[in-house]
């Protein structure tokens, strides 16, 4: 960038140097820096600038110091610069702004890839939102449940409710003893076991019935 910068700037130096006085390339110089300056915040926003930091008046002189003690202002966003340059010290003073400015259009070139990716990502997002709403009003309006469908599931809700008031086993266990058939002894033993005035473990085995 500052290599740039000293292209655009010293441009008029490749020419015969004894074409042009050393004021004459001073003069060049301040010119082509406040096209930059130009260039970087339009020159509207460029008046306005130089309006807010007292230097409206200055960048319009015809004196080179006056013109220079506006660059400085513009560039350092800085009113209290009070003290007119001189001569010997505006080449010095310029080289100073030259490395500004090169910083000041660095900062710019990555905030706006920065504010360019940014803008990307919010994009997508609000897409992908936007996507999102419209799938959601799709499945409300028009998704699988429908009347028939929701007819069938309080069918199958009211059929899953329904249960038995018996289960097989309890119609098929002897409610008396006059039911179990072919086990008289064993039921007596049983019921042996169970008046005695000592108790004790009974284990029933063998096939069911």
């Amino acid at each position: 960038m500052k290599v740039f910068l000293e292209r655009f700037i010293s441009g008029s130096k490749e020419q015969d140097s004894g074409q042009f006085s050393k004021l004459d390339q001073l003069q060049r110089q301040v010119t082509a820096m406040y096209g930059l300056l130009s260039s970087i915040y339009g020159s509207d926003k460029l008046v306005l600038r130089a309006g807010k930091l007292e230097a409206l008046q200055l960048m319009r002189s015809d004196r080179i110091e006056e013109r220079v003690l506006a660059l400085q202002k513009l560039v350092f966003e800085d009113p209290t610069y009070e003290a007119l340059p001189t001569i010997e010290e505006i080449p010095a003073i310029l080289e100073t702004l030259q490395d500004e400015i090169a910083d000041t259009i660095a900062r710019r070139t990555v905030e706006e890839e920065l504010e360019k990716k940014i803008g990307e990502k919010m994009n997508q997002r609000h897409e992908d939102y936007i996507r999102e709403i419209k799938m959601q009003i799709i499945k409300e309006n028009s998704g699988p449940e429908n009347a028939q469908t929701l007819k069938r599931l309080a069918i199958l809700e009211k059929l899953d409710s329904k249960k038995l008031a018996t289960s097989a086993m309890e119609i098929l266990r002897p409610e008396t003893f006059e039911e179990v058939i072919g086990q008289e002894r064993a039921v007596k033993a049983l019921l042996a076991k169970l008046a005695s005035p000592f108790p004790q473990h009974i284990i029933l085995y063998g096939p069911p019935g």
